[in-house]
């Protein structure tokens, strides 16, 4: 039946790819949109291409999304549009080749920890809006800085409040946090700041891939942002791209800050969605006061942005 799914995606214009997983693809003026099952039978991913404007990014966005619940409505599925599932399924399926079989019994096999959110089968619990930006290989990327930021994406965009009975203001990083056990995994206890440290972490014991928040992918010359749950709206997409810009940007422009127990501050946000109102409004500050080396096409999206961390500096 599953395969039947993807199937139906071809009378809308999409066609199979050969891969190590389940792949459709459907091209909008050269622009090539690919919809893949990820790992398993319950879990629909989007891979878009790169884009310079946002708003053709949204335009794609809609009509992908469109022929989408087309085809959900066809076989009268109900779609999960959140951080994480309550459960993990009793009837999931891992549907991948043997290539990609071979990592999953590695995360299968992987060390276990002892801790309430720990569960073997974790990687088909939950889902996320990740994003690429480009930056310079020939430089390595000031990733202490950039984390200084992270906490604001759990504070403001949670899309995941419970696991298995266990409640908080946004789960999902909890449950990338308390599953694996090597250094670059969510947020990491130690943030690499040369090559050196970067290729020393990924020969570590138990490394399986760079699953950290702030992901540098050298085969792409970008960093993968993975912190923020999926999102429900396309707008709230938009104001996260909007946000991830300008947040590299002020790093990359080299305006520094110091912030002390980031980490712990991070995990704290996610665990109850409070945070040192002093320490968002000094970020606040520094975010409005920079929105200039972005371009224009962002700045109305920052204005939401910038909403909503007005309610949280004002919530009593």
């Amino acid at each position: 039946e599953f395969n039947e799914f993807f199937n139906s995606f071809l009378d809308l214009g999409f066609i199979t790819q050969q891969s190590d997983i389940i792949v459709i693809t459907k091209s909008i003026q050269n622009r090539i949109i690919q919809i893949t099952n990820d790992v398993c039978t319950h879990i629909i991913e989007i891979i878009f291409p790169v884009y310079t404007q946002i708003s053709i990014f949204k335009t794609d966005f809609q009509l992908v999304w469109s022929d989408i619940l087309k085809v959900v409505e066809i076989y009268q599925y109900k779609i999960f549009l959140k951080g994480s599932l309550d459960e993990i399924p009793n009837n999931f399926v891992f549907l991948v080749s043997s290539k990609r079989s071979n990592r999953i019994q590695q995360i299968l096999k992987r060390q276990v920890i002892d801790h309430k959110l720990f569960d073997k089968n974790i990687s088909v619990a939950y889902t996320s809006t990740q994003i690429h930006l480009d930056f310079d290989l020939c430089k390595f990327p000031n990733l202490h800085q950039l984390y200084l930021f992270e906490y604001l994406f759990p504070l403001l965009y949670s899309n995941s409040h419970s696991f298995k009975n266990n409640k908080a203001h946004c789960i999902r990083p909890l449950l990338r946090k308390n599953n694996f056990s090597y250094n670059l995994n969510a947020y990491p206890s130690v943030i690499p700041n040369s090559w050196q440290d970067y290729n020393s972490y990924c020969n570590e014991e138990g490394f399986l891939r760079d699953f950290s928040f702030i992901a540098i992918r050298t085969e792409f010359c970008t960093l993968e942002y993975r912190t923020t749950c999926n999102q429900s709206k396309i707008e709230c997409i938009l104001e996260i791209i909007s946000l991830r810009v300008l947040i590299q940007s002020i790093v990359e422009n080299g305006i520094m800050q110091t912030k002390q127990n980031s980490r712990e501050m991070f995990y704290n946000v996610c665990e109850t969605g409070k945070v040192d109102k002093e320490i968002l409004k000094t970020d606040y500050e520094i975010l409005k006061n920079n929105v200039i080396l972005v371009d224009k096409q962002y700045h109305s999206f920052l204005d939401n942005v910038f909403k909503l961390i007005d309610i949280q500096i004002n919530d009593k």
